[in-house]
């Protein structure tokens, strides 16, 4: 939430995520909202391969097959039940990191004022962060670099650039931390003693 306004609902379309990684997963896929109805219309109309109505199979732009299965809408209207849950498990734990970094001097993502995030996916930076995952899976704990910038991509490497330090440092020291909504607290305290024996 940002100044009241509930994410997806700021600009005219708000696109949603529900792969598996997300706090609420459907097993792949997404979704658009909008309150403009000749903006929905479209939507619709490009997401079912911008088919004409009809029986004629005439395309009259370019579309694509980006509907969610029955099934899989239903796995995600199930799991929308379970959001405050979800999303209190996920304060927890980033509470939890949050406090972690706190005492060690890390930087945590930071809450910004006016906002309430998800706290989808903690995230630290550390030093020499690639030696932190290996001991980490050491461990038997799995932890992830921060996703690289997409000027770091290779289809990317000739792209003109603007800025970048920030992304490159994240991609550089980034690391994410277990989160899921199933991870017990003594897991999660886990990872905090095995962070805390290597820092």
């Amino acid at each position: 939430m940002c100044r009241g306004k509930q994410v997806g609902t700021v600009g005219r379309i708000g696109c949603f995520s529900f792969n598996g990684n997300k706090v609420i997963t459907t097993g792949g896929g997404g979704m658009c909202v909008t309150p403009d109805a000749v903006l929905a219309k479209r939507l619709k109309h490009l997401s079912t391969q911008a088919k004409l109505p009809g029986t004629g199979f005439v395309h009259d732009a370019v579309g694509y097959n980006y509907r969610l299965p029955n099934v899989n809408a239903a796995l995600g209207l199930a799991q929308l039940r379970r959001l405050p849950a979800f999303l209190a498990r996920k304060h927890a734990h980033a509470a939890a990191y949050r406090a972690f970094a706190a005492r060690r001097g890390l930087t945590y993502h930071p809450q910004l004022a006016g906002t309430l995030a998800s706290d989808w996916m903690p995230m630290l930076l550390v030093r020499d962060r690639d030696r932190v995952v290996a001991h980490l899976e050491a461990q038997g704990i799995q932890a992830r670099p921060c996703w690289r910038a997409l000027a770091q991509q290779p289809a990317y490497a000739g792209a003109r650039r603007y800025g970048g330090a920030v992304a490159d440092r994240l991609a550089a020291e980034g690391l994410n931390l277990p989160c899921s909504v199933t991870l017990a607290d003594a897991d999660r305290d886990r990872v905090i003693a095995a962070l805390e024996a290597l820092l």
